[in-house]
């Protein structure tokens, strides 16, 4: 939770943010990041591309985004 807060004030703020974030398997990271993904397109007017190095996980990226934007 802390690491979205983070990148979303950034964002909020117009700072610049380099991060990466690091954890374990199913711990989070691709719901994390499509949250991220929906704020940035929300509350920032940005695009979003989310890229995973395994198709599972861009289909699951892809299945949070779907329900977070038609529910």
């Amino acid at each position: 939770a802390q690491f979205v807060f983070d990148v979303y004030r950034a964002m909020i703020d117009g700072r610049s943010l380099h991060t990466m974030a690091l954890s374990g398997r199913d711990s989070g990271k691709t719901l994390a990041l499509s949250i991220i993904d929906v704020l940035a397109m929300l509350h920032d007017q940005r695009g979003a591309i989310h890229m995973a190095p395994i198709k599972a996980q861009t289909m699951r990226a892809r299945e949070y985004l779907e329900k977070f934007l038609t529910y």
